[in-house]
């Protein structure tokens, strides 16, 4: 899934999975790689929300197609 976020967009989707903008900036100060860094924001919201899950994921395929 996090190879499928274009480069530079996690935060946008990150905003539109609703994650609070102190989490996002704690992501992207731990986090030097992409890939890394969208796991972990992936990981973030799955804690926060592991419910929506499938929700998600058509949001996610829609957001990237």
């Amino acid at each position: 899934m996090a190879s499928m976020i274009k480069v530079g967009e996690w935060k946008k989707l990150a905003r539109s999975l609703r994650l609070p903008e102190a989490v996002i900036a704690g992501i992207d100060k731990d986090s030097d790689e992409q890939a890394e860094t969208i796991l972990s924001m992936l990981f973030r919201w799955k804690q926060r929300n592991a419910s929506d899950a499938a929700y998600t994921r058509c949001c996610m395929m829609h957001y990237v197609i």
